[in-house]
């Protein structure tokens, strides 16, 4: 079940950047769409995923910790991939979101929704 809501959640992020990076810097760009799929994957993680009855604000808190950590980290990674390796920003941003996915995934189910 978190692997279909993190196929659909890519879906998500992936194209709210593509969109937004149409007109905006690659940070702000990065920001709204890091927002908008993570909105989605804490309503469908907690409620239909993990099933959580925990403490509702601590796993907001712990939620948005690990977004904050996951858009400083993408962001600098995408910009670092490009000016070290001329990696394309869209290969940097699908890198960094398969890493995501993995420590997403462990923290999820073993520390924000327990």
């Amino acid at each position: 079940m978190y692997y279909g809501v993190s196929i659909v959640q890519t879906f998500v992020e992936f194209g709210m950047f593509a969109l937004a990076q149409l007109a905006l810097p690659t940070g702000v760009a990065n920001g709204i769409a890091v927002a908008c799929s993570g909105l989605f994957n804490f309503l469908m993680n907690r409620n239909i995923t993990f099933k959580a009855s925990s403490n509702f604000w601590r796993s907001v808190a712990l939620f948005v910790a690990l977004y904050v950590w996951n858009f400083l980290f993408g962001t600098w990674f995408i910009g670092w991939a490009a000016a070290s390796f001329g990696c394309p920003e869209m290969v940097g941003k699908f890198i960094t979101m398969a890493m995501q996915g993995i420590w997403g995934f462990c923290l999820c189910k073993w520390v924000i929704f327990r």
